[in-house]
């Protein structure tokens, strides 16, 4: 079981990664729609923010609900972490054990590496900062674990790759929130 700091600081003191707790539910979901927004400008339709952020309130539920029954222990099926600068809330991270609904719904062969790193978005202002490696480190630091990407997502797919990622030959079409966007499982083993 890895050791999970409470507060890990980035280099120039700037920022503060700390296990995320409920009272963080509204700004973890607003901070991962804006870098939604982002990171899918040129890759998804207009629409597409528009509907992830309609159902904005049912995701802060889902949130609160994950935080709140989560512990802090990373070896459980739920952790989340959340970067801070002075500004504010300004990257989040989650992982989980074992297969997303969606995953088993659509009977997609099981992933060898059983860690799933399900989240960690970033907004703008901590773009090439190393803050995003730092929160990678925090949420998996060396262990095996795997994520979906987003075809045509090269920022995203030059970060994984330089972490070790590489595509373990499975590719579904996302669901309709997704345009049907290809989704590349990546591993590491």
């Amino acid at each position: 079981m890895v050791s999970v700091p409470d507060v890990t600081s980035a280099a120039d003191g700037a920022a503060r990664i700390r296990p995320a707790v409920p009272e963080d539910a509204e700004a973890w979901v607003e901070t991962h729609l804006e870098a939604m927004d982002h990171a899918y400008a040129a890759l998804m339709p207009p629409e597409f923010i528009r509907l992830q952020r309609q159902r904005r309130r049912q995701r802060v539920e889902d949130v609160l609900a994950e935080l709140t029954s989560a512990p802090d222990d990373p070896g459980l099926p739920v952790a989340a972490w959340v970067a801070e600068d002075d500004l504010g809330m300004v990257a989040v991270a989650r992982t989980r054990r074992g297969p997303a609904d969606w995953e088993v719904e659509r009977d997609v062969p099981r992933a060898e590496p059983e860690l799933q790193l399900q989240t960690l978005y970033a907004l703008p202002r901590a773009h090439g900062t190393g803050l995003g490696q730092a929160l990678l480190e925090t949420a998996i630091g060396e262990r095996a674990a795997y994520l979906w990407l987003v075809g045509g997502n090269a920022r995203a797919g030059v970060f994984y790759r330089r972490n070790g990622f590489v595509p373990d030959g499975i590719e579904v079409a996302g669901g309709p929130s997704w345009y049907g966007r290809p989704m590349i499982r990546h591993h590491r083993l």
